[in-house]
């Protein structure tokens, strides 16, 4: 008999895109599947109940599962709770806005089951803004995995993950205290210490225009710093040269928001509290590069 594999869908909000996410769950050519839909609203949530309301539909359908949390939580904890009520052996996860392509599971489970000591497959995704497909994310090699993953030379989206459930228990799963960076907080213990496979084909959209993020820049900042602190058990793994270009580099990353919000002030003192110096200089004249040849401004 087939693995049974479990997919986590959080949701939080409007319920305006699960029923395309669950299709395209229960559309997979793999078969022996099941959903975990975690409702992040909480109950007493207006949200809850359009969420509930939209769930009502699928509950003769036992490949599907329907959580709620008590009060809201996050992200990393909707995830978790799907995990913890999962029965498969192996745990991919949507978010709602996304869709999976109908091979992704049945591609992506092949090399785990050929090979015991994968922890994870990931693939690529297309990425779609109002219905047009605007670019892709392709599943890239992970040269020095530590290094790609905290230095985000390499992208690993979450929904693009399977992994094994025994790890994700082993992980201890996602860190509750991120409210933003959790997947790069995931992924970089994953490839740290688990060995992971890359997959050249596309298996899912992304929608970005559902995207929410917080334009204000001192939030990012915070949201940095604390990616940063939790992450400096694995930076200090890496030769010392390393260490810093990772520090450097995820300070940087924010310091150019300023910019793009054009704050100049605000860029200035941002730079210096980052220390970046002269390498800070040259990171945001390369990312102005970037920026006009994209005919925009850099992420």
């Amino acid at each position: 008999m087939e693995s049974l594999v479990s997919v986590v869908i959080p949701v939080y909000g409007k319920p305006d895109h699960i029923d395309r996410a669950l299709r395209s769950v229960l559309n997979q050519t793999y078969e022996n599947i099941e959903a975990i839909v975690v409702d992040d609203n909480g109950v007493k949530s207006p949200e809850h109940d359009l969420v509930a309301a939209c769930m009502e539909k699928y509950k003769l359908d036992k490949r599907i599962k329907y959580v709620c949390h008590e009060v809201n939580k996050n992200g990393s904890a909707a995830r978790n709770t799907g995990v913890f009520n999962a029965s498969g052996d192996f745990i991919a996860l949507l978010d709602d806005d996304d869709e999976f392509y109908k091979e992704k599971i049945q591609r992506q489970i092949e090399p785990l089951l050929l090979d015991s000591s994968l922890a994870m497959t990931y693939c690529g995704c297309e990425l779609f803004r109002h219905g047009e497909k605007v670019g892709e994310e392709a599943a890239l090699k992970l040269d020095n995995p530590l290094y790609d993953i905290l230095i985000h030379r390499r992208n690993i989206q979450t929904s693009t993950i399977l992994m094994r459930k025994s790890i994700f228990l082993e992980m201890k799963g996602f860190d509750e205290s991120f409210r933003r960076h959790q997947d790069w907080e995931f992924v970089a213990r994953i490839v740290a210490d688990y060995k992971v496979k890359e997959l050249s084909f596309m298996g899912c959209r992304r929608n970005l225009e559902f995207r929410n993020s917080s334009s204000n820049v001192a939030v990012l900042e915070k949201y940095r710093e604390h990616y940063l602190k939790k992450m400096q058990p694995y930076i200090e793994r890496l030769p010392l040269k390393a260490q810093k270009e990772i520090i450097l580099n995820n300070k940087m990353a924010v310091v150019v928001q300023y910019l793009k919000s054009k704050d100049i002030l605000g860029y200035l003192s941002a730079l210096r509290r980052s220390g970046a110096g002269i390498y800070g200089i040259r990171f945001t004249a390369k990312s102005i590069y970037r920026t006009i040849r994209k005919g925009g401004y850099v992420k």
